[in-house]
């Protein structure tokens, strides 16, 4: 992360404008990028406004993948190897519905662990990089 995101998120934090808003997490983010499940019967009518903005937020910054790819470390680099340089297309994979079965096929491997962190560390990107901004 660079300084002056470092600097932003403090000064958020510290005027407390950064807790005005319920923070995203990972698996959160994957939640809301999967195709919409319309088996719920128990309706809320405000609680469903509120997650159709998150939904659309974070439907938003995956669809830019250069806004929240500054957010991968090294580290993650490190765990998730040349998937990294894919995230973009599993976040795409992932958000119309598909399952890391499909990858494992399509890609090759031995097993989805690797798809399934690579799809971890892009929520918790798109996830950091939307808890330093400011939904509206």
């Amino acid at each position: 992360m660079n300084p002056t995101s470092i600097m932003l998120r403090w000064y958020r934090q510290s005027t407390g404008t950064a807790h005005s808003q319920q923070q995203f997490t990972a698996e959160e983010v994957l939640q809301l990028l999967r195709p919409d499940d319309s088996s719920s019967v128990e309706r809320d009518t405000q609680r469903e406004g509120e997650q159709a903005i998150r939904s659309e937020a974070v439907r938003q910054v995956a669809a830019q993948p250069r806004t929240w790819l500054g957010e991968l470390t090294k580290q993650h680099r490190q765990e998730i190897g040349q998937l990294a340089d894919r995230l973009p297309s599993l976040v795409f994979h992932h958000a119309i519905g598909g399952d890391t079965g499909d990858l494992v096929r399509r890609f090759g491997g031995w097993s989805t662990w690797r798809y399934e962190r690579a799809l971890e560390v892009a929520g918790s990107c798109i996830a950091s990089h939307l808890n330093g901004t400011q939904l509206v």
